[in-house]
């Protein structure tokens, strides 16, 4: 990477073709995008993801939606406590998560 000369391409919104969303729970998550659930400490942020993890990972209906998926695989970042002494015993005893379909990091 010494020698290459990176440059910086700079696209104009004309030059952009608008494309359809394509929603896993519409009007809060876009399929395929990340999704960053922000708030202060003790909102119910973990529980709300989790539950939505539970319901995705399950193939539930999520709350106000008419149809359920087929179970699929959830990407969970979290900041918070250590993943052997905390989020496992979390996600697999209090939501009964299937841990084969749940990825932390």
């Amino acid at each position: 990477m010494a020698n290459s000369k990176e440059t910086l391409k700079l696209i104009r919104m004309n030059e952009v073709e608008a494309t359809a969303i394509n929603w896993l729970w519409y009007p809060y998550i876009p399929f395929g995008k990340i999704t960053v659930i922000q708030g202060d400490p003790g909102d119910g942020k973990t529980t709300v993801v989790l539950a939505i993890a539970a319901a995705l990972t399950t193939g539930a209906t999520l709350p106000e939606s008419a149809n359920a998926a087929e179970p699929m695989t959830v990407i969970f970042q979290t900041a918070e406590d250590g993943l052997y002494n905390g989020w496992k015993l979390y996600i697999v005893q209090r939501y009964n998560l299937p841990p084969l379909l749940i990825y932390l990091f």
